[in-house]
């Protein structure tokens, strides 16, 4: 009995000092991790390096609060290859609501961009290891809400050349 006791203590104190070390991490920690984006060399060396594609992010923002709801915006947000821009997202805004997510469901409040600009066929072309298409099975582990989501662009260039074999 007695050694049930101090098991249960034990695992009180661990609860105690793992639910704020979470919060903090939440709410201080990941927000600043991603506002280091801009500076960090090490994502933009990893895709340089293995997929020779340049990614250059100007004032990422995360926000995060007690509630459960995540906004993330940024300045600039470019992907180029051999010089040549793939995509451009300029003033990029993306809020996100999981007060759902016990039932499985995020839910996608706003997402949108002042101008984007899209290669359609370049970024087709990108390769990430395996490009195997693979047949889902099933239903998607989370359902993503839109049926509320402000979307807006204000201005958008998207090119795509079809291909003459389809």
């Amino acid at each position: 009995m007695k050694f049930f006791k101090t098991f249960l203590k034990i695992i009180g104190i661990g609860i105690a000092i793992l639910i704020p070390v979470l919060i903090v991490t939440y709410l201080y920690f990941l927000p600043n991790m991603i506002a280091g984006l801009e500076n960090s060399k090490g994502i933009q060396n990893f895709l340089k390096n293995n997929f020779n594609i340049e990614l250059t992010i100007i004032k990422p923002v995360l926000n995060t609060s007690i509630k459960p709801k995540l906004s993330f915006t940024t300045e600039l947000l470019t992907l180029k290859q051999d010089s040549q821009i793939l995509l451009n997202l300029d003033h990029f805004n993306l809020d996100v609501d999981f007060s759902k997510i016990l039932k499985r469901k995020i839910i996608l409040n706003k997402l949108g961009a002042d101008e984007i600009y899209a290669d359609v066929n370049k970024l087709q072309n990108l390769k990430f290891g395996d490009n195997k298409k693979e047949e889902k099975k099933g239903k998607p582990f989370f359902r993503i809400d839109m049926f509320s989501t402000q979307f807006y662009i204000k201005k958008c260039t998207i090119i795509y050349k079809p291909n003459k074999d389809i």
